[in-house]
């Protein structure tokens, strides 16, 4: 994760609220903002996100079940492993 910029793990964690999508990797990306945060990046993710969050459609929550079991399967067999 410290490779990526700070918007991109914003991203991340942005994706796994709207879509329920790769929680670990969210969980990840949020304690390297959190990281960041504390060494004096002055990126404000917390706001980022919020107002990313605005621009995404609703997604009902049976819907976001289904498509985080789908992107976690199709993840699962490109890294080779089975689901």
């Amino acid at each position: 994760m410290k490779d990526k910029s700070s918007k991109t793990l914003a991203a991340i964690v942005m994706s796994y609220r709207a879509l329920g999508l790769n929680k670990p990797q969210a969980i990840a990306a949020m304690q390297e903002l959190a990281e960041r945060k504390a060494n004096g990046d002055d990126f404000d993710y917390e706001t980022w996100i919020k107002e990313q969050l605005k621009n995404v459609p609703k997604v009902k929550s049976e819907q976001r079940s289904a498509m985080s079991l789908a992107f976690n399967m199709l993840a699962g067999g490109m890294n080779g492993r089975k689901s």
